[in-house]
């Protein structure tokens, strides 16, 4: 029904696709929401404070941003997640991501990868998509990228992007 349940987002000022930290947003996004490792959903969802959480960095020319957000049951407050959210992100910084979440998100992108250019359709769109960011190949630089990925990088990235004065 409508009105039932709410939801809590914030949204960061990221970086254009093109950008040699933006793998860092992705890398993120996938240590803060997976299920059921991810800092934000075992912090949520495994607390019982949200039913879910989801978080998307949108590869665009231009800076875009990155959001997250968390879906909140009709008994529970909207504010102390929306507190507790802003909490995770501001406090990502000092999380240091581990080897095993590291290795769990080269993996999962490496499978992506190979189902995702099994599918000619969705190649050929994103395809189309890279070239509107301002490069075909950045769809193969990406792919091609997902090993250079390190703890640093992503780390350096959190430090800098997730604070309130980029929110």
């Amino acid at each position: 029904r409508n009105g039932e349940n709410s939801i809590v987002g914030l949204l960061f000022h990221a970086l254009p696709s093109s950008h040699k930290d933006f793998p860092a947003f992705e890398a993120l996004s996938d240590i803060l929401t997976t299920r059921p490792s991810g800092l934000a959903y075992q912090a949520l969802v495994e607390t019982k404070m949200a039913t879910n959480v989801s978080s998307y960095v949108f590869s665009w020319k231009d800076p875009g941003v990155f959001q997250i957000f968390a879906e909140v049951p009709k008994d529970k407050s909207a504010d102390a997640v929306k507190r507790s959210l802003t909490d995770i992100m501001l406090g990502i910084s000092t999380l240091e991501v581990t080897p095993t979440q590291l290795k769990r998100f080269k993996t999962k992108m490496k499978k992506s990868f190979n189902l995702f250019f099994a599918n000619s359709q969705r190649v050929a769109l994103a395809l189309s998509e890279s070239a509107a960011s301002g490069d075909w190949r950045l769809l193969f630089l990406s792919r091609d990228n997902i090993e250079k990925r390190t703890k640093k990088q992503i780390q350096r990235v959190a430090e800098q992007y997730f604070v309130r004065s980029n929110m």
